[in-house]
């Protein structure tokens, strides 16, 4: 089976990747960095906190919604401004 010179580029990118990954976690810094997660994932999250995110969460599902509707708008806007002008174009009365 032949494999073109991408997917082995792939391939070597991947083994310096994991060899990179593997040396950081070997580091100090990384068994710090993986201890201070698991001191976050453990840490309780108080209601506050949690309305906060929640709230933050929602005004960003709202603001993706209302950019869906914008773009939407305007595309429809130029679609129908598109057939207007091809309506008086071909229009020969």
């Amino acid at each position: 089976m032949k494999h073109s010179s991408f997917s082995a580029m792939q391939l070597s990118l991947k083994n310096n990747k994991r060899e990179r990954k593997s040396r950081f976690d070997n580091s100090p810094l990384g068994k710090t960095k993986s201890k201070l997660n698991a001191k976050i994932a453990t840490k309780p999250i108080d209601k506050k906190e949690l309305n906060k995110i929640a709230s933050r969460i929602k005004s960003q599902n709202i603001y993706n919604l209302l950019k869906g509707i914008l773009f939407f708008t305007i595309i429809a806007a130029i679609i129908s401004s598109f057939v207007i002008f091809l309506i008086h174009t071909f229009n020969t009365h």
